[in-house]
């Protein structure tokens, strides 16, 4: 018996499809018939609500590239101001986007970005979580009785995590170690990396 379902549903079913297949191989695994199959619905259909495979690799692109936006944002405003908070956000981050094969995705977005938008969905979710660092900067400043920092080095912050998380994701082989011994120099590079981020925020 065939199952009707909503457009929404039958899209977020897709899109659901489709995103176990990029954690589980990679940009490369996203292959229409497969999540078609993985579905449970035809071929036509996904043609229907995405147009192509560049049509939904860009709207899986949208969808955890917000999502990963949300968690941080949350992540900021109910954290502490703490290094190990910093640090724990920093690995899941990291995490995400290398080891779920999501930095290749977005980067594809971002290279080959065709809608009338430009990217202003990408800018609006760093946007968000600049202002919120910067709130929280801001607010620790004044108890602190010190000067606050500018806006825009909350911007540069925000800036710098975002070019260190997609350049390490996309560079998995460029540093030479590999099984065991580049996770471990992995985990120790993104706690590293957080803990110099925390230290900037809390001299500025």
């Amino acid at each position: 018996m065939r199952v009707r379902r909503t457009a929404e549903e039958a899209r977020e079913r897709i899109l659901d499809a489709a995103e176990a297949r990029l954690r589980r191989g990679g940009p490369e695994a996203i292959r229409l018939q497969e999540i078609a199959a993985d579905a449970g619905i035809s071929h036509p259909t996904i043609l229907h609500h995405f147009e192509s495979r560049d049509g939904l690799t860009r709207e899986l692109a949208k969808r955890i590239g917000r999502k990963l936006g949300e968690e941080i944002l949350e992540a900021i405003a109910r954290s502490p101001a703490t290094e190990a908070s910093a640090v724990e956000m920093i690995e899941h981050v990291f995490s995400t986007l290398r080891d779920t094969g999501t930095a290749r995705l977005l980067a594809w977005r971002e290279l080959s970005f065709e809608s009338a938008d430009g990217g202003a969905e990408t800018r609006e979710i760093l946007d968000g979580i600049a202002g919120i660092l910067h709130e929280r900067r801001v607010a620790h400043a004044k108890e602190q009785r010190l000067r606050p920092p500018p806006r825009e080095d909350s911007w540069f912050i925000v800036r710098l995590a975002t070019a260190a998380t997609l350049g390490d994701a996309l560079s998995t082989e460029a540093f030479g170690a590999t099984g065991a011994e580049r996770r471990s120099a992995d985990l120790r590079f993104r706690r590293w990396f957080g803990r110099l981020l925390h230290e900037h925020i809390e001299r500025s």
